[in-house]
């Protein structure tokens, strides 16, 4: 009673529903099935990154999952209608097909036609029974009131007839009604981005990694990280689901020579094990594998990476002193983020004269001040050596300077320009000479010649230049002379003698004569070397040699003593007496001998003038 009931509402409805379309328009069914058919809410996926230390290019990839919770009740209430449908279906198929065959009558107009004369027989037929049969008449109406009165009986008891809707649903709700059937887990599955590296240190739990070799955006090999995580939908209440995974960008990607975004996730084009986008939730139904939802992967920005270099310069030798090899060190690093490459140096130092040289090392051309580097990597750091002897002649400080370009590598038009320099505080060299100067001899006779050796020794750490050498004697009238030698020049006099050089401790030797004069006897004479050098100014070294002239008395006497006519000068011969006597001093014990022999000398020349005074008087008679 209760089908026939709904069955003629639904064909009421129908033909309302169909009379409607009729005046309006025709019926599109395409319309229709779409709404019949219509799914129910789906999960969605939503991602977002950011860094969380873009120094060391640590990032954060969050995955939020919402709208599961939904999808899940609505396939367990469909699971129900499944299996209700199971039961009623033959009913609903038959009743399906009288409907399609009562839509196609209204679609013709004959289902309209035939009740209106259906209708119209009923009426006289009524009539012919109100008047020749009461009884059926009286049949017929109490079968009506039978019917009103059940349909009044289901009218006055609204509460028996919600009751069946009510059992409907909770048939139709499907819980605990089908213990059968289990649910599927979902499954959402990342694929990191060729660029990225997860930290499985720090993954949430439940999350398990696979490697899949891929070909990167390059042409390499490579291999990608892709990420599964179960989702147990019995018992799931959650309304949506968190995931935060840790990301390292790779060592290869930091630092791009220009600004470069990077995906997250293994979206196409880039290339992974299937097509599609690199994250999904997916599910398996009827044995086949079904995506509910795809992301689009986030993307990062990397800024374009800087280039740096620092250029230094140390002195390596403790004692920066002239004359001697110094050995300074160029430190060359790269602080920035891309390699550096055809880095070129020079050198030069405050004295021009210093001829440098750079050390071997690997990957550097060095020739004289000017050196060369192959490549240097980003955050190398290198050290190159440059030897520089130092003259003899450098006094001052020593001031070095180093400079260095070099090209960024992947910019052709970007140079970096660095200088550096140190100033070292140099010890000048010591000079100093010492002087020797000897005699052939101790004593010598008036007429002898005397050779003298003079020796010039250089003390000092530096090269003499321009040493001269003056011979001189504290007795007038006495010159000595030096004698030639290769290499030293002499003064038209040959007094003055011009060394051009002497190394530090090598020594000159020179020679100078002289030829004592007669009268020079018994004297001691003092001869004396004064030495100067370019580099010890106006210092004199002094050096001298002394010798005794002895001369013979007779010889000296006799000669002095004759006079002009060939007579005896008394007066010389005392002067010559007196002289010999004044340069040969007595002591000792030969006083009285002495004295008696002047006594004898007196005797004599007393003797001779009373001679001649007796020859002059006597002369002088003769003429009276």
């Amino acid at each position: 009673m209760k089908n026939r009931i709904w069955k003629q509402i639904r064909r009421t409805s129908i033909a309302a529903a169909t009379a409607g379309t009729v005046l309006v328009g025709n019926i599109q069914p395409g319309t229709v099935l779409a709404s019949a058919f219509q799914s129910g809410p789906n999960p969605k996926v939503e991602q977002s990154c950011f860094w969380t230390d873009r120094e060391k290019g640590m990032a954060e990839l969050d995955i939020r999952i919402t709208g599961l919770k939904d999808w899940i009740m609505e396939r367990r209430n469909s699971d129900g209608n499944e299996n209700l449908s199971e039961i009623t279906e033959p009913e609903n198929e038959q009743e399906m097909e009288e409907e399609d065959e009562y839509m196609e009558e209204l679609a013709s107009g004959k289902t309209v036609y035939e009740e209106n004369e259906t209708q119209e027989e009923e009426s006289e037929g009524s009539q012919e029974g109100t008047t020749s049969g009461g009884e059926d008449v009286e049949n017929e109406s109490s079968a009506m009131i039978l019917e009103n009165e059940e349909v009044t009986e289901e009218d006055q008891n609204p509460e028996e007839t919600e009751e069946m809707p009510e059992e409907e649903s909770e048939e139709e709700s499907g819980e605990n009604k089908n213990p059968d059937v289990e649910p599927e887990p979902v499954t959402c599955v990342v694929y990191v981005s060729e660029y990225f590296s997860p930290e499985t240190t720090s993954l949430p739990e439940n999350v398990q990694t696979q490697q899949i070799p891929v070909k990167n955006q390059k042409g390499e090999d490579t291999e990608i990280t892709k990420l599964v995580y179960k989702i147990e939908t019995e018992n799931f209440h959650e309304e949506s689901i968190l995931l935060q995974i840790p990301l390292s960008l790779r060592e290869e990607y930091r630092y791009p020579v220009e600004e470069t975004s990077y995906l997250l996730v293994q979206d196409e084009p880039l290339q992974k094990d299937c097509d599609g986008a690199g994250t999904a939730l997916l599910v398996k139904e009827n044995g086949s594998t079904q995506i509910l939802a795809e992301g689009i992967s986030p993307i990062l920005t990397v800024e374009a990476a800087k280039a740096d270099m620092i250029l230094s310069v140390t002195s390596e030798t403790e004692e920066m002193k002239a004359g001697k090899t110094i050995r300074y060190r160029v430190d060359l690093a790269n602080t920035g983020a891309l390699d550096l490459e055809n880095i070129r140096m020079t050198s030069s130092f405050s004295c021009p004269k210093i001829t440098q040289q750079w050390e071997e090392a690997q990957g550097l051309t060095g020739k004289g001040s000017r050196a060369e580097v192959t490549e240097l990597k980003a955050g190398e750091q290198r050290s190159f050596y440059i030897l520089a002897p130092l003259l003899n002649e450098q006094e001052k400080d020593l001031e070095h300077k180093v400079e260095a370009g070099a090209k960024v590598k992947g910019r052709p038009e970007e140079t970096i320009f660095r200088k550096a320099e140190v100033v070292s505080p140099l010890q000048s060299l010591k000079a100093d000479f010492s002087v020797k100067k000897t005699a052939d001899r101790e004593s010598a006779a008036p007429g002898e010649t005397v050779t003298y050796q003079i020796c010039i020794i250089n003390t000092g750490e530096k090269t003499l230049h321009s040493v001269v050498g003056t011979e001189r004697f504290q007795a007038e009238g006495i010159e000595a002379q030096f004698v030639e030698k290769e290499g030293i020049r002499l003064n038209s006099t040959r007094t003055k003698a011009l060394i051009p050089q002497i190394a530090p401790g090598e020594a000159v030797s020179l020679q100078a004569t002289v030829k004592i004069p007669e009268k020079t006897v018994n004297q001691k004479l003092f001869n004396q070397i004064s030495v100067t050098s370019k580099e010890t100014g106006e210092k004199q070294v002094t050096a001298s040699a002394e010798i005794t002239v002895e001369g013979k008395a007779t010889q000296a006497l006799e000669t002095e003593m004759i006079s002009e006519n060939g007579e005896p000068d008394s007066t010389s011969v005392q002067e010559g007496m007196a002289r010999e006597a004044s340069t040969h001093p007595k002591t000792g014990d030969d006083t009285v001998t002495e004295l008696l022999v002047l006594l004898a000398l007196t005797a004599a020349i007393t003797a001779l003038g009373a001679f001649w005074l007796h020859r002059k008087y006597a002369g002088m008679r003769e003429k009276k």
